[in-house]
């Protein structure tokens, strides 16, 4: 839709307009043969008639189809401004119309556009690089338009290479920011001292909680919106009290022998010193 396409895109479709039909042309050989030449720089279908004395000749009118050349990258134009921002765990696509050297749609196959992601690196030299998306090419298809698709699962910075024929398209490389998604539950998680047990002493004892949010595929979420809910509920367990298992055994009821662990206990004193004797 030309109404929502900039500028570069709105001159060279008007320059495609302004050109002009083909002109035939034609020569008359020494043998009778009469040779018609059409030459134009503007894509489409046209009717040629050919007449002798007035009245038409054998098969005409005829049908001629003028096709646009191979794509040529420094008069194409790609929709950068669409994968400024793009947000992670989501697919986007680089849009590239595609034109030859005289302004036409350049919509056959044969055209071959290539992209290739590059990671802007910041901070240490040393930070290990991280596995970049694929970037995959759907051929142009009329009215010539090719599409770089990429899916990013990391933020950070990127650049966009894309290239028609071997030829840089004119921005190339674009930048793209990737910016985290939506909070996912899963990922995210609580910290800080209201974790920690405690005995509250005096009243008001503030304790404190943090929740990070992190997306599904584990980046920090940077911006809010999500809807968080929080509970508290009433635990009527001593948070004091242990299982029996984990208290000694000397303060354990019963047993197999029948209190044998206390009766342990004196015959390791009577085994020493016995204060109680002195």
């Amino acid at each position: 839709d030309l109404r929502e396409a900039p500028e570069a895109l709105k001159k060279a479709e008007a320059e495609k307009a302004s050109r002009k039909p083909p002109e035939p042309s034609y020569v008359l050989r020494d043998d009778g043969v009469v040779v018609i030449t059409c030459r134009s720089q503007r894509a489409g279908r046209y009717t040629l008639r050919a007449k002798l004395d007035g009245a038409e000749v054998l098969k005409s009118p005829a049908t001629i189809t003028v096709g646009a050349k191979a794509a040529h990258a420094p008069c194409c134009f790609a929709h950068a401004q669409a994968v400024r921002t793009v947000v992670a765990g989501c697919a986007a696509g680089l849009v590239v119309r595609c034109f030859d050297d005289f302004g036409n749609d350049a919509g056959d196959d044969s055209n071959v556009l290539e992209g290739a992601l590059s990671e802007e690196r910041t901070g240490s030299a040393l930070a290990m690089p991280s596995r970049l998306p694929r970037v995959r090419a759907r051929p142009p298809e009329p009215p010539g338009t090719a599409v770089l698709m990429f899916t990013p699962h990391r933020v950070g910075e990127l650049a966009l290479a894309a290239s028609m024929n071997g030829l840089p398209i004119p921005g190339s490389p674009f930048p793209i920011t990737v910016v985290p998604g939506e909070p996912h539950a899963i990922s995210s998680r609580i910290h800080g001292d209201g974790l920690q047990g405690a005995v509250v002493r005096r009243g008001g004892l503030v304790r404190t909680l943090e929740l990070t949010t992190y997306d599904v595929h584990g980046n920090l979420c940077t911006a809010g919106g999500a809807e968080v809910e929080v509970t508290l509920q009433k635990n009527d367990r001593s948070p004091l009290s242990r299982p029996s298992s984990a208290r000694p055994r000397s303060a354990r009821g019963g047993g197999r022998n029948g209190g044998g662990g206390e009766q342990e206990y004196h015959n390791d004193d009577d085994d020493g010193d016995n204060d109680d004797g002195d």
